[in-house]
């Protein structure tokens, strides 16, 4: 099945700061599924910069 990255509910992997969404996130390849991740990256990036961490 390939290596895949590792995130929680709001995308933050285990490095401080990075975010990760989409394919390297899940088994399932969908371009939907990557588009509705990378919103959810997002949103956990901007409540990051407004709450912090």
């Amino acid at each position: 099945m390939g290596p895949y990255v590792r995130t929680d509910a709001n995308k933050i992997t285990t490095v401080p700061g990075v975010y990760a969404a989409g394919d390297p996130t899940q088994m399932r390849h969908n371009a939907t599924l990557a588009s509705a991740e990378g919103v959810l990256a997002g949103v956990g990036a901007h409540q990051a910069l407004v709450f912090g961490t």
